[in-house]
């Protein structure tokens, strides 16, 4: 086998490695979780502090979602669901969107550290993985991908 092609096929063989690691390794920045709520958190910190605003009597939930930078009530094309449970405890659901990825969101609580699988009026309605991420905050994503 000539030498030009014993290099080719090295330097073939050396890329395909290359670009296998690379797909690996690559950051999946749609997908929710510690990384992904780093990037994000800035924009959760508006929804929690423009979501202070509304009055959310307990045992109901108001739909919102962001229009040009201020959070509004709406009744269809939610984006933060704000619950107040029956024994007054309030959280913020953040959903994330679907499609491919399935339903996935984040999920604040008022309180530290409560049992968040135990929230009434949760409006995920498929099967979802949650996975907590400090003492406020739980990430969330349907298992129905």
């Amino acid at each position: 086998m000539k030498l030009w092609m014993k290099i080719l096929a090295g330097c073939a063989v050396a890329i395909g490695f290359v670009l296998l690691v690379l797909l690996f390794n690559l950051p999946d920045s749609e997908h929710v979780g510690p990384k992904h709520f780093i990037k994000v958190q800035p924009k959760l910190q508006d929804i929690l502090n423009q979501a202070q605003h509304f009055t959310v009597e307990p045992g109901t939930r108001i739909g919102t979602r962001m229009d040009k930078g201020k959070l509004i009530r709406v009744r269809s094309s939610v984006d933060a669901f704000l619950i107040r449970n029956e024994d007054g405890r309030y959280f913020v659901i953040v959903d994330l969107g679907g499609g491919f990825l399935g339903t996935q969101g984040y999920i604040y609580s008022e309180a530290p550290n409560v049992n968040i699988t135990n929230i009434a009026h949760m409006p995920l309605e498929e099967s979802y993985h949650l996975a907590q991420l400090n003492d406020h905050w739980w990430s969330y994503d349907g298992k129905e991908d």
